[in-house]
Parts: structure tokens; C-alpha cells; sequence
């Protein structure tokens, strides 16, 4: 969107776009600045006419473009804060008792029932060194 249009009196320099100049006014006298400052500024610097509602206009098409832009950015960090984490290893805390609970028991169930009780007896043999 950075379009230059060359200014037949400076010969070999680029002339700014009146949003441009703008812009570089708002850099150079802050954000707070009058429209009768920035015009002032703009008609010295770069030698471009332009009236306060042309100003305004400008300003207020430059706070569009900067919304656009926090918006995509947030956008992009509760898209990046929304994807799941893998799950981490559950370890599971003794119950105090020595006992077992009943979720404990449907899981090794549910073991015996695809391994088999050979493979299981096996498999908590492993464990147990």
C-alpha cells in the first residue's frame, strides 16, 4: 500500500502519499497531535495540501488499519493458547490405606482381558524388579 509518486521539483527523491505523510506526522508529533498540527506539518515537510476533514479521514483509516492488525495478532495468540497440550502421565497417589480402588481394578481388568493372565503375570513380574 506504500505507493510513491515522484515530485517533479526534487528530482530523483520519492514524494510520499498524503497517508504516508500522515503517518510520519503522527511519528514526528506523537499520537495525540491536532489534525490542524498534522496538516501544518504535512503542507511544510512535504509540500502536500490537505484539508482538516482529509486529515481526519486519514487518521481515522489509520486506527482501522491498526485494529485489524491487534485484532489478527490476538486472534493468532488464542488460536496458538487454544491448541491442547498433550496429556502428561497421570501417577497416581497411594490411597493412604494400601488399598485398591475400584478405578485400579477396572484397569487391570480390562488388561487381563487383552493381554491374558500369563502376559499380565509376566508383565507385573517386570514391574516388580
Amino acid at each position: 500500500m506504500a505507493q510513491t509518486k515522484v515530485n517533479g521539483d526534487r528530482a530523483g527523491q520519492a514524494k510520499p502519499t498524503k497517508m504516508n505523510a500522515v503517518r510520519q506526522a503522527l511519528k514526528k508529533l506523537g499520537k495525540d497531535a491536532k489534525a490542524v498540527d498534522i496538516q501544518k506539518f504535512v503542507k511544510d515537510t512535504f509540500g502536500l495540501a490537505m484539508t482538516v476533514s482529509h486529515v481526519y479521514n486519514c487518521l481515522s483509516e489509520l486506527r482501522k488499519q491498526a485494529k485489524k492488525k491487534r485484532l489478527a495478532k490476538s486472534q493468532e495468540k488464542k488460536e496458538a493458547a487454544s491448541v491442547p497440550a498433550p496429556p502428561a502421565a497421570q501417577h497416581r497417589q497411594p490411597t493412604g490405606k494400601g488399598g485398591i480402588s475400584l478405578k485400579d481394578m477396572a484397569v487391570a481388568k480390562g488388561l487381563l482381558e487383552r493381554v491374558g493372565p500369563d502376559r499380565l503375570r509376566a508383565l507385573i513380574d517386570v514391574l516388580a524388579q
